[in-house]
């Protein structure tokens, strides 16, 4: 078995982890059904292709979205609204966090 190794940018390489777990696959499962796709897997990448070009955006080119008048205001109800107590919440609140003194 050969082996590859390439040199490439951190910010590329997290990309790339980032959609191969969006896909369920392993890095090396993913670079290879990109560089050499069968038919069927030409055929279903369009629409992964496109799924993975708005993951990418999503995640590392364009991080903001639009609502309609609408929506922003709902939206800023549900922020400006009280959080609901439970237990997850409460434990959050009361477990001291990573920037608390020790």
């Amino acid at each position: 078995m050969a082996r590859l190794t390439l040199d490439i940018p951190d910010e590329t390489h997290r990309k790339l982890k980032t959609l191969a777990a969006y896909f369920g696959m392993s890095m090396k499962d993913f670079l290879i059904t990109r560089a050499l796709p069968t038919e069927q897997a030409a055929l279903a990448s369009n629409t992964a292709s496109d799924s993975a070009n708005r993951l990418d955006d999503l995640l590392f080119r364009n991080p903001t979205f639009r609502l309609s008048p609408e929506n922003w205001e709902k939206f800023n109800a549900a922020l400006e609204a009280p959080a609901n107590p439970n237990k997850r919440l409460r434990k959050l609140m009361s477990t001291p966090g990573v920037l608390d003194e020790q």
